[in-house]
């Protein structure tokens, strides 16, 4: 059946938010001179998934005049439901620490995060409410 919902539909890919931002972006503005300091925190399984979803990201923040430059972090200890659990809590915070915490305390550039669960780390352990890069596109398109 799944073969005739193909056939009789037509294939239709699912693009991630970047996938299809960074395919519709003009060459004129991709040659844009970036200016504005962003740095990108990006989900551990998105970037191990997709290793090229941080250049995207960057392609099209450039494509609007705005620098961003990728954190160089491992994962922030949500791990789905596991940072959640009671007995887990510790050891999330602990992995958090490992490498979110001190890069979250670097004042250089704001910092921007594609994971909901690594926004809600930030939040909960850091005190840090990091908006998702597409919060920052909408709000440097509406002139905010």
């Amino acid at each position: 059946m799944h073969n005739l919902l193909l056939k009789d539909y037509g294939r239709k890919d699912v693009l991630s938010l970047d996938q299809f931002l960074d395919g519709h972006l003009s060459e004129k503005n991709r040659a844009q001179q970036p200016t504005g300091d962003y740095r990108l925190f990006l989900h551990c399984t998105e970037k191990t998934a997709d290793p090229q979803t941080g250049p995207r990201w960057q392609r099209i923040f450039a494509g609007l005049g705005l620098s961003l430059e990728i954190v160089k972090i491992g994962c922030c200890g949500m791990a789905g439901l596991f940072g959640h659990e009671t007995e887990h809590q510790q050891m999330s915070k602990d992995i958090f620490d490992l490498s979110w915490r001190d890069a979250l305390q670097d004042k250089v550039g704001k910092a921007v995060a594609t994971g909901f669960s690594c926004r809600s780390q930030a939040k909960r352990f850091a005190g840090i409410k990091l908006p998702h890069p597409a919060r920052i596109l909408a709000d440097h398109l509406q002139g905010a």
